[in-house]
C-alpha cells in the first residue's frame, strides 16, 4: 500500500466518522432541546413509555415495534453492504467480482491488481 493510498484511506474513514459524531450531536441536541421544552413527562409521553393501559401499552403499541423494525432494517443494510464492498481494509468503496478469486474489489484496486508494476531499474 502506497502512502498516497493510506493518506486517503484514513481520510475517508476520518470523514466518516466525522459525520457520525455530528449526526450523533444533532440528535443528542434535539432529543435535549425537546425535553428541555416539554419537560421529562413530556418525553416520556413521546416515547410511549408513561402508563396509561397498562404498564408499558404505549411503547409495546407504538414507538416500540418502529425501533425494532428500524434495528432490523439497519442490520441488514449493515450486511447487504459488508458484503458488496471492496474486499481491501478500510476501503469503503462498492466492489465488483473479481475475474481471478470472486470477492469484491473496486475499480481503484482492481486497477492496481492488473497494471503491471514496474520496477526502477530495469
Amino acid at each position: 500500500m502506497t502512502t498516497r493510498t493510506f493518506t486517503r484511506t484514513i481520510g475517508a474513514v476520518a470523514a466518516v466518522i466525522t459525520v457520525a459524531l455530528l449526526l450523533t450531536l444533532v440528535a443528542v441536541g434535539f432529543v435535549v432541546a425537546f425535553i428541555t421544552v416539554t419537560g421529562w413527562l413530556g418525553f416520556q409521553h413521546s416515547l410511549g413509555i408513561d402508563t396509561q393501559q397498562s404498564e408499558y401499552y404505549d411503547f409495546v403499541s407504538g414507538v416500540g415495534p418502529m425501533i425494532i423494525a428500524s434495528l432490523g432494517f439497519s442490520g441488514i443494510l449493515v450486511t447487504a453492504w459488508k458484503h458488496i464492498n471492496c474486499e481491501h481494509p478500510g476501503c469503503m468503496l462498492p466492489g465488483h467480482p473479481h475475474p481471478d478469486h470472486g470477492r469484491p474489489v473496486c475499480r481503484r484496486h482492481y486497477l492496481a491488481d492488473v497494471r503491471p508494476h514496474h520496477d526502477a531499474n530495469p
